[in-house]
């Protein structure tokens, strides 16, 4: 069944505004249902043979088009200067808002946008792009149902969703599944190049390393047992990865993944 979407107006399109933009569109969201506030020229020429409007400023849009969601995906550092046009801006006025920007609040969102419809607040992980991302969600506490429902069905078009009862939370899983794709890549590439340190080519340690974890993430999407139950399965005992796991690679990898978690959430936390 092909997904019903919102007009939007999203403003930047950087990696992660282009990641949510492309797997919407591959999704089957028409085109010429999107505007894209972003002054770059190499985002024009990727968007614009799809329909999408790419303009530098507002009054560029086309009069007719009045989107149902802004979707604010840029820096927290450039948040105040990309979305100072949109305050009184008659296009958007009605419009709810849907911020990815890390670390910003509801009640500062609020502030930018007092004549948002819906405030929500979502963090998407870089697998959306292909529909297999995680977003996290939550919204103010006066959004409606309908409009819920709406983000909800925006977002679950492209991978999984979580609603968060506390807005703090979305902090932690900005340093855990936000930030997560960096540490399965990661992993990837350390597999890849411990390959080639034993004697392996890089093409070839590439490959298996790229393929192992890929296809892994599929089977552990797949498989209804938890992770704890598949590493078991794999680690038989006596075998080659029992004695792995025993090196000390079972140990050291949750507390250097602990540490990391920590530090993305400090960081978080200093953004906002």
């Amino acid at each position: 069944m092909t997904a019903t979407y919102p007009s939007l107006l999203l403003v930047g399109c950087g990696k992660m505004g282009g990641a949510l933009l492309r797997g919407w569109l591959a999704k089957g969201l028409n085109g010429r249902q999107v505007a894209v506030l972003q002054p770059s020229r190499s985002v024009a020429d990727e968007l614009t043979p799809h329909g999408v409007a790419v303009v530098a400023s507002l009054a560029e849009l086309s009069a007719d088009f009045v989107p149902q969601f802004v979707v604010v995906a840029v820096r927290p550092n450039q948040l105040a200067e990309a979305c100072a046009p949109l305050k009184d801006a008659k296009a958007v006025q009605g419009a709810g808002v849907i911020s990815i920007v890390a670390g910003i609040s509801v009640v500062r969102l609020q502030e930018l946008f007092p004549q948002a419809s819906a405030i929500v607040r979502a963090m998407p992980n870089l697998p959306v792009e292909v529909q297999r991302g995680m977003t996290s969600l939550f919204a103010a506490p006066d959004t409606k149902v309908e409009a819920k429902g709406e983000v909800e069905a925006l977002f679950a078009s492209l991978g999984k969703t979580l609603w968060l009862g506390k807005e703090e939370q979305i902090l932690l899983t900005t340093a855990l599944a936000g930030s997560g794709p960096a540490y399965v890549f990661l992993l990837a590439q350390a597999m890849a190049e411990a390959g080639q340190t034993l004697g392996l080519s890089a093409t070839d340690s590439a490959l298996l390393a790229r393929a192992t974890v890929s296809g892994s993430g599929l089977l552990l999407d797949k498989r209804t047992e938890d992770a704890a139950t598949l590493v078991a399965e794999v680690a038989v005992a006596g075998g080659v990865t029992e004695a792995a796991l025993q090196s000390g690679l079972q140990q050291d990898l949750p507390r250097g993944l602990r540490t990391a978690l920590e530090a993305g959430l400090a960081r978080a936390k200093a953004l906002g």
